[in-house]
């Protein structure tokens, strides 16, 4: 048998991503170093492997789409973060390759692989695998909450909510609600609220989109039916767990708390910083992760736990307005794919209620882990969009 090394060179670039995935939620159950080594030289690998792709195919990578303006974008946070940084020590140096060009390169690098080279029967294989391996580890450590690592629950459930999309490209139709539940129980426990609404309101995100794809007016009904049948099972279980359950995260959303667990708190004192900066400072920004390493408030080495705010006050107002072009490019090609019935809209329809959530209450585009796993689901549904791949492969069974 003949073996491409182009599909070998994908099929390896795709499992890294699933590796990385591994790597850093081991380390944040754990603290063990050799996790974060298993982490961050994964994402070395993505890149080298992706830059190497694209110098021995001479690709021009700069036309006009949403690659091209990621890769600007990347481009002006990289020139921001050399102008405003006089020297780059070694923990800044891995943050710049991990987390600035981390999920940017992986965005433009899966287009072009795609592109190329289309979908992939091993990605099933890989992808059951790699599923597989991120829910267990995330359920084990879960159950062993509180007695390893601080919150072992932070990495992985934020992993497992971010792979649906592809349990729902790839798993056998039978599984898809079976690991959809498991998911949600895991979060469940887990007590992340956000975390829990990105899920529930992406489940319907998905189901909606795939009402609406729907080629005849009895099947979009039907579809719909089943969408509200799962809204009304929904309300019912929730107001069951507001009234009797004992569930942490039952607790945490009727909790009294307006600050949100200190975020607002801690927003108005970034943005009161932000507004003593000089005006290139303000307008130009002062730097990837000059929140942590600059501001620092509390002294604790935090992130702002808002991408939106991080943004502003790393990479300025310009920066900023990139980060919402490029959300905006991204939900208008979403909103395309669903008005033209592409199979592939309810994938990345499921992406965009936990895009807007994580942004706006937690770390996201500011750094990698589960980015990774967001910019390969879109790069990839915009690639088999953009050239018409998806139909036919769904058609002769390489994708559900």
């Amino acid at each position: 048998m003949k073996i491409s090394l182009n599909k070998t060179i994908f099929s390896l670039f795709y499992i890294l991503i699933f590796v990385s995935a591994i790597g850093r939620i081991q380390y944040s159950a754990t603290s063990v170093s050799y996790w974060i080594a298993l982490y961050r030289t994964s994402i070395y690998l993505i890149e080298l492997i992706g830059v190497g792709y694209t110098l021995y195919k001479h690709v021009l990578l700069f036309k006009r789409n949403i690659a091209a303006f990621l890769g600007f974008m990347v481009l002006y946070e990289l020139a921001i973060t050399f102008l405003r940084y006089r020297s780059l020590g070694t923990t800044l140096f891995n943050e710049i390759v991990i987390d600035l060009l981390g999920w940017p390169l992986v965005f433009i690098f899966t287009y072009q692989f795609v592109k190329d080279i289309g979908i992939l029967k091993a990605f099933k294989g890989i992808t059951v695998c790699g599923v597989s391996i991120i829910i267990i580890i995330t359920a084990f450590n879960i159950s062993n909450m509180g007695r390893i690592g601080i919150n072992p629950a932070v990495g992985g459930v934020g992993y497992c909510v971010a792979v649906l999309p592809l349990v729902y490209l790839y798993f056998p139709k039978k599984f898809q609600k079976i690991i959809t539940f498991i998911v949600l129980v895991i979060v469940l426990l887990s007590t992340k609220r956000s975390s829990f609404l990105a899920l529930l309101i992406g489940i319907f995100t998905y189901y909606i989109s795939d009402a609406i794809i729907q080629k005849t007016p009895r099947q979009k009904i039907n579809k719909m039916l089943f969408v509200m049948f799962m809204a009304i099972v929904a309300a019912i279980a929730g107001i069951y767990m507001l009234e009797s359950s004992q569930l942490e995260i039952v607790k945490e959303f009727t909790s009294q708390d307006e600050t949100l667990s200190g975020r607002t708190l801690l927003w108005e004192r970034i943005l009161t910083n932000y507004n003593s900066l000089s005006f290139s400072e303000r307008f130009f920004g002062s730097g990837m992760h000059a929140v942590k390493w600059k501001f620092n408030p509390y002294g604790l080495g935090w992130y702002a736990h808002n991408s939106f705010i991080e943004t502003l006050y790393d990479y300025g107002i310009v920066g900023m307005a990139l980060l919402i072009i490029f959300i905006v490019m991204i939900i208008k090609k979403t909103i395309k794919m669903n008005l033209d019935k592409s199979r592939i809209s309810p994938i990345i329809s499921f992406t965009i209620p936990p895009m807007l959530l994580f942004a706006s209450s937690s770390y996201f585009f500011e750094i990698g882990q589960i980015m990774i796993f967001y910019s390969f689901i879109w790069s990839f549904c915009v690639a088999v969009f953009d050239i018409g791949l998806i139909e036919q492969k769904i058609e002769s069974g390489d994708v559900r």
